[in-house]
């Protein structure tokens, strides 16, 4: 799973490419969690839009909550957009915002990245 991030002053931007696989991105955010800058990070700006294709199952989702919820409990409050195209990937975000809901950290679903951006900033 080819990945980059841009770091910002109070979050990122992670863009993934290629096959992306539910271990790779538990991976890449445990790699995140682990880096000294995400101490100071409000928000995560999750970009799928040029993925190729996503190797993830319903069955999947329920361990990106619980990482996400562990570190939740030192982070606190944290906000991650994820950024789907309109496909069949659009449902899994759901299912992932659904099983997040009433957690410390907040998930929403959009198009565009300048969506996204403008809704993190809003909370930043």
């Amino acid at each position: 799973m080819p990945h980059s991030i841009i770091w910002e002053s109070v979050g990122l931007y992670r863009i993934f490419s290629g096959l992306v696989s539910a271990e790779e991105i538990l991976e890449s955010n445990l790699e995140l969690y682990n880096d000294v800058r995400f101490s100071n990070a409000r928000y995560i700006i999750n970009d799928f839009t040029e993925i190729s294709d996503l190797s993830i199952q319903p069955a999947d989702l329920p361990a990106f909550a619980s990482t996400d919820e562990m570190v939740s409990q030192l982070k606190h409050e944290f906000t991650i957009a994820l950024v789907v195209p309109q496909n069949a990937y659009v449902g899994l975000a759901k299912s992932l915002c659904e099983l997040t809901k009433d957690k410390r950290f907040e998930y929403a679903i959009f198009q565009t990245v300048d969506d996204a951006l403008k809704w993190v900033n809003s909370r930043v």
